[in-house]
């Protein structure tokens, strides 16, 4: 599963094998879209759970649904993790501080304006 290279390897999965990931790499693309595909349906129902009304549920249905919502936090840190893992330089204070991280996003906003697009964060690391 490509954790090992061998004699027979061919170079098939090389650039994950050498964590060399460039624009040009389909897989790189690939991760990078179905993360935030994944953090935007995690954000969706953080918000929509967030307006449930629970008046009338049961104390376990209550429960359930806080099991629910910790997961979500638990996915959307992960996969800000593995966006920051494979997308960011290591952070190194006095060497690159200063460049840009992935796009934090926490929200669920729906938009074809690609204007209001998250940026870039600024350091991978703590300040």
């Amino acid at each position: 599963d490509l954790f090992h290279a061998t004699t027979s390897f061919g170079n098939r999965g090389g650039e994950e094998y050498e964590w060399t990931y460039t624009t040009g790499y389909g897989t790189a693309e690939s991760v990078w879209a179905g993360c935030y595909s994944n953090l935007k349906n995690v954000n969706y129902f953080l918000q929509e759970a967030a307006k449930v009304d629970q008046t009338e549920w049961s104390e376990e249905a209550k429960a359930q649904l806080q099991v629910f919502v910790g997961e979500a936090h638990f996915f959307r840190a992960y996969y800000h993790h593995l966006l920051v893992e494979r997308f960011c330089l290591a952070y190194n204070e006095g060497v690159n501080k200063d460049e840009f991280g992935v796009p934090y996003v926490t929200v669920y906003e729906p938009t074809s304006d690609s204007a209001k697009y998250p940026g870039q964060i600024q350091a991978c690391g703590p300040k």
